[in-house]
């Protein structure tokens, strides 16, 4: 339950006040081989597409939170425009305490449709800012499940090798895929812009996670390349409602992106300069939800950044597939 989208654009809105070291480190991180430049362009160029998608609601929401009582009198007002420019940024003063918790988890809720009612418990007062990316999904399916292809007694075996009773979805599509590591399926949504990509390992005897683990780029490449159009696709899968919450840290750290977290030696001087402390990156943390049912999709995501004298928070995601 992971959002790459919503990641990249917390940590590239980040990347924009970032400089030196820390800057080359998120964008390597995000865009092995790319320049900073392309890759904001990249990511705000998503954002642009995704907000004027075609058949399905897709949006994606930034906003900055900045702490008034530290950071207001030495925020750079270029990083700002350049924000509000480039990725749509609503810029928010407010002291941080418990009345802007509650209007950031109001903001979180609306720009995910409800799917993330709340995503903060409480603020750092010596945070200095707090950024936040969401993006939300809701689609139906081009072509619905009919009463007939819906059987509220299925039989699915979950990850823990258990046997459930959920209701199972079935369809005969003509989009396949098949390698010799996995087979698949696509399923559009209205208007054929957006699909479902349902993938199953041809080795049963491993999990879920670990195929997701070894199945690389090269290999979804291949995968993606060997779509057949020719063939009816026989599909049985259930309705499912998943939640999921990580924190990134050591995560994007063992991707390289290390200096970002030093106390000491971060450098985000292009986002503000406050004298006698220092900006860095204290906690990524990523939050999903997805609902999948007869009727479409429906998904979202958010990326909260707490940048500060003591701490950075990012990324929650929610989704809903109905």
């Amino acid at each position: 339950m992971i959002s790459p989208a919503s990641i990249m654009m917390a940590l590239e809105i980040a990347n924009a006040g970032a400089s030196g070291d820390t800057q080359d480190q998120i964008t390597e991180m995000l865009f092995p081989g790319i320049g900073t430049n392309e890759g904001l362009t990249f990511a705000a160029d998503l954002m642009d597409r995704i907000n004027n998608s075609n058949g399905v609601e897709f949006h994606a929401a930034n906003s900055i939170w900045l702490n008034e009582d530290h950071i207001l009198d030495y925020i750079n007002q270029d990083y700002i425009d350049y924000c509000m420019d480039n990725f749509d940024a609503e810029i928010v003063n407010a002291p941080f305490n418990n009345v802007t918790v509650d209007d950031i988890n109001d903001w979180v809720s609306d720009k995910t449709d409800g799917m993330i009612p709340e995503l903060l418990d409480g603020l750092n007062p010596d945070t200095v800012a707090v950024i936040l990316n969401a993006i939300a999904f809701d689609g139906e399916w081009a072509t619905p499940f009919e009463d007939y292809q819906i059987n509220e007694n299925g039989i699915f075996t979950n990850a823990n090798g258990e046997q459930e009773q959920v209701t199972m979805l079935s369809d005969t599509l003509y989009r396949y895929f098949e390698t010799d590591k996995a087979r698949g399926f696509m399923k559009c949504y209205s208007e054929g812009e957006y699909a479902f990509v349902g993938i199953l390992p041809n080795d049963e005897s491993i999990s879920a996670n670990e195929f997701a683990s070894s199945f690389t780029a090269e290999d979804y490449e291949e995968f993606w390349n060997s779509l057949d159009d020719t063939l009816d696709v026989n599909i049985l899968m259930p309705e499912f409602t998943s939640d999921y919450n990580v924190e990134l840290n050591d995560i994007v750290s063992d991707l390289g992106m290390t200096e970002a977290f030093d106390e000491d030696n971060a450098d985000f001087s292009l986002m503000a300069q406050i004298p006698d402390a220092n900006i860095f990156v204290s906690r990524i943390i990523h939050k999903t939800h997805i609902e999948v049912d007869r009727n479409g999709t429906r998904a979202a995501d958010t990326e909260i950044t707490w940048r500060g004298e003591t701490s950075i928070y990012c990324t929650s995601l929610a989704s809903r597939c109905v």
